[in-house]
């Protein structure tokens, strides 16, 4: 099941508070099934941090700082979602180019979605990386404190380090709205991309050179009335890129941007 929440053109992302402590109990049954997973799984596992969504205004998305590991178990174990409350946050883009828009199909490296194509590019939040960890550290005592967190900074890093591309070749952009996936508990930004100088040709190359292997190969949607027909009949989506296209008809879309 997928929720959309409409957001206002100057919407900001904080940091707000830290995740609450869990039950002795549950902290004992998240550490035996996390420690599960390392056994099993080894060095592809890393318990960094994550933001988890707390509240949604339209202008407003505030968030807790918590760890992966809550997350990875509460994927694992669904029951414990009333327990452990992870809505993780992440950003979705909808990459146009001259020829349309840009989807990849999720390769076999991937823990989820292996096989299924989705809007390109994508990822989770990083707040180590964006330096919003340490930077809650420094206030986080401090009455009414919060932490701006920069997500376009996040969707410029998923770009480059997944389709190779460059912000540079990016005429605009627009944050269209907020998609939260009630199965996966992931709440995606989602952000549309024009990069008008690119062919699909030029991305695909510039993928195989210096992409990641996030996406064993990418192709294009073309923009008018076949391409949701188009859809239906050849490609396997996630649910999130799904939803979005039938929301957003390709169609629709191109008239209006």
């Amino acid at each position: 099941m997928i929720k959309v929440y409409e957001l206002a053109r100057d919407m900001r992302v904080q940091l707000s508070c830290a995740s609450a402590p869990l039950s002795v109990a549950v902290e004992r049954e998240v550490e035996a099934v996390w420690s599960g997973e390392l056994k099993r799984r080894g060095s592809s596992l890393y318990n960094g941090k994550i933001l988890s969504v707390d509240q949604i205004l339209s202008d407003l998305v505030s968030c807790s700082l918590t760890e992966y590991r809550r997350l990875a178990v509460q994927r694992l174990r669904p029951e414990l979602f009333c327990d452990l409350n992870v809505r993780a946050l992440a950003v979705s883009g909808m990459l146009f180019c001259k020829d349309g828009l840009v989807i990849g199909l999720r390769s076999s490296r991937n823990t989820q979605d292996q096989g299924l194509w989705e809007l390109v590019p994508s990822g989770g939040i990083d707040p180590d990386s964006r330096g919003v960890t340490d930077a809650w550290s420094a206030v986080c005592e401090e009455p009414k404190a919060f932490v701006s967190v920069d997500y376009l900074a996040q969707l410029k890093d998923e770009l480059r380090e997944e389709v190779g591309i460059d912000w540079s070749h990016i005429g605009s952009y627009e944050t269209i709205c907020l998609v939260e996936d009630l199965v996966e508990h992931v709440i995606d930004i989602v952000i549309r991309l024009n990069a008008p100088n690119l062919t699909i040709s030029d991305i695909q190359n510039t993928h195989s050179r210096s992409g990641s292997a996030e996406y064993s190969r990418l192709t294009v949607l073309p923009t008018g009335a076949q391409a949701n027909l188009e859809l239906s009949l050849f490609y396997d989506l996630t649910p999130v890129s799904q939803f979005l296209l039938e929301r957003y008809p390709l169609a629709a879309i191109e008239s209006s941007g």
